[in-house]
């Protein structure tokens, strides 16, 4: 479209006719108030904006939701520049605009998908915490008993069931601090996975047993920048696969 500062159409290419569902006949009838009288209430304002923004010469670009003629409400993203004739002393701009619709509702779906999966992660990870802490308190009760002490296969059960409670837990609480920060909040740290493989052979030495299984490593592994939490769980995912 060109248009004057003010919003007012002076001409709409065909292709007006088939993003709006209008005629160019409509268009021209209400050529003062067509831009603004089709434009999603919250987003007049931006509208608005970049008519004042673009009428003291600078090229402006906006995305806001636009009523088609069916009713049915479309995201459009219009650049508009300047244009002045060789005296300066009239303007109009020249707007082009694209229907951004189906990557906007992609977005959203996906912005909405994580949003929901945050949640379940947090709300999963922090259901955990009580059959945690309960398995560490009982745990803690038979460790304390003195007939536990004599027996070599019960103290080393009680110590095992410890250390896994333990790395549940911090599983757990890496899980509900992952599940409160974007990607983009996420800091990287120094990991040395040779003790992340560590861990994960200890935790699984009674399924390698049972499976008569081993598992070789190169013979020193990198300090890599990560998370510990989502290195642990990829490693003890390959294993237990």
């Amino acid at each position: 479209m060109l248009h004057q500062a003010d919003g007012m159409i002076l001409w709409g290419s065909p292709f007006t006719e088939v993003l709006t569902g209008f005629s160019l006949s409509e268009v021209y009838k209400n050529r003062e108030g067509f831009l603004l009288g089709q434009v999603h209430e919250d987003d007049k304002r931006l509208v608005e904006k970049s008519l004042a923004i673009v009428k003291t010469g600078e090229p402006f670009q906006y995305r806001y939701r636009f009523y088609h003629k069916s009713g049915m409400t479309l995201w459009l993203e219009t650049r508009t520049v300047p244009i002045y004739d060789s005296s300066l002393s009239d303007y109009i701009a020249l707007s082009i605009t694209l229907d951004v619709t189906s990557a906007v509702l992609n977005q959203l779906q996906i912005e909405e998908r994580n949003r929901d999966l945050n949640e379940f992660t947090y709300m999963v990870s922090h259901d955990l915490k009580n059959p945690i802490n309960t398995i560490k308190g009982m745990i803690g009760l038979i460790q304390a008993e003195p007939s536990i002490q004599t027996n070599r296969t019960l103290e080393q059960a009680a110590a095992y069931i410890t250390s896994a409670a333990v790395r549940l837990e911090d599983l757990t609480d890496g899980v509900l601090k992952l599940a409160r920060v974007s990607a983009s909040e996420r800091t990287l740290e120094p990991v040395d996975l040779n003790d992340v493989m560590d861990e994960v052979v200890h935790d699984f030495k009674h399924q390698l047993e049972r499976a008569s299984g081993t598992i070789t490593t190169i013979e020193e592994l990198p300090v890599v920048l990560g998370n510990r939490t989502q290195l642990y769980q990829i490693f003890s995912n390959l294993v237990g696969n």
